[in-house]
């Protein structure tokens, strides 16, 4: 039951693919642009943030095959995800659609 609250790896991964995020983005603005075209389609391969966040994806794939995820592990990932991007000097908003795309990745 206590591993059930037990999210200590989940917020650590989090902050893990922020950085990630933040080391592998492109310039701010134009991340910001990108993020309106992720949901159109637009962009394809050679767009640096659909391959970041693929990269992101995979993470989150292989991190979840070994550790059980449940609805309170997959918010405080999200919290710690979205926070850091918050904190080097992402718009909420756009750090909002990022998190809500990588929180889809998990079953």
């Amino acid at each position: 039951m206590l591993s059930w609250f037990n999210a200590t790896e989940f917020q650590r991964l989090g902050e893990e693919l922020a950085v990630l995020f933040i080391e592998n983005k492109p310039a701010a603005d134009e991340g910001n642009r990108k993020s309106r075209r992720m949901h159109k389609g637009k962009g394809g391969d050679s767009d640096p943030l659909q391959g970041t966040m693929r990269k992101l994806a995979m993470r989150i794939s292989a991190f979840e095959a070994r550790k059980n995820a449940n609805i309170y592990k997959k918010a405080k990932f999200a919290n710690a995800f979205k926070w850091k991007l918050i904190e080097a000097g992402f718009d909420s908003g756009f750090a909002d659609e990022l998190t809500k795309e990588l929180l889809i990745q998990f079953r």
